[in-house]
């Protein structure tokens, strides 16, 4: 059957994850010099994610936000080291922390282009992501993809995480198409890759080393796009 959709993970498919780091690096600085803490911005980085990563963790797959996870986290670590916060604090921190993700994210080489090819061929183009919707907003503007969908799904709108078959069936529901008529391009193979291969959909991971597990696997935006010509015909 012809292929009808071309959906996308975000964070690491098309978002630089280098970019975002440098973000997060950025945004833990400038609250330690606000608040004149004793610990440079990376060492209160590491502290922030050591709290958010078990929690997430405990999560198993149900969805928790990314902003609440750091919220939590911010009033136990500052308080650990003999800062007192409040709602203030927080508001602050976390205009400072969007403020600055829309200052240094960048795409992925190409990401613009492939998502312009597959919509040249006449494919659905989704987007299907983890990531939150306030946060989405902010990256997709931040690499000038705000008008590359015709639709964007997050777990943020379905209240599960990858690889859970409800995110990928509301993207396809909303892509009209059944998954065997979907390609998802993804770079994670426990959630990207296993949540689409067990729907039935064309698995394409998108990374540097070889995989036996997706039904393709490209180092490059430039081979997705070749591989999307090719399920469509135009090869």
């Amino acid at each position: 059957m012809a292929l009808k959709a071309a959906l996308f993970d975000f964070g690491g498919t098309l978002l630089d994850m280098e970019s975002d780091r440098r973000a997060h690096l950025a945004t833990y600085d400038h609250l330690s010099e606000k608040l004149q803490l004793p610990i440079q911005g990376r060492e209160l980085h590491d502290a922030m994610e050591t709290e958010i990563g078990p929690r997430k963790a405990r999560a198993a797959g149900k969805w928790v936000s990314l902003k609440d996870l750091t919220r939590d986290a911010f009033f136990v670590v500052l308080p650990s080291l003999g800062y007192e916060v409040g709602e203030q604090d927080w508001s602050w921190f976390w205009g400072a922390y969007l403020s600055l993700h829309r200052q240094y994210l960048v795409p992925r080489p190409y990401a613009a282009s492939v998502l312009q090819d597959a919509r040249a061929l006449g494919l659905h183009v989704g987007l299907l992501s983890d990531v939150d919707q306030e946060f989405l907003g902010v990256a997709m503007e931040a690499l000038h993809l705000r008008d590359a969908f015709d639709a964007v799904t997050t777990s943020d709108e379905v209240r599960v995480s990858k690889p859970a078959r409800q995110m990928f069936l509301t993207a396809l529901e909303k892509a009209r198409c059944a998954p065997r008529e979907a390609a998802y391009v993804g770079d994670s193979l426990e959630l990207d890759v296993a949540g689409a291969k067990a729907l039935g959909m064309t698995a394409i991971h998108y990374a540097e080393d070889a995989c036996r597990k997706a039904d393709f696997c490209v180092p490059n935006h430039q081979e997705i796009s070749r591989i999307l010509r090719e399920l469509c015909g135009a090869a």
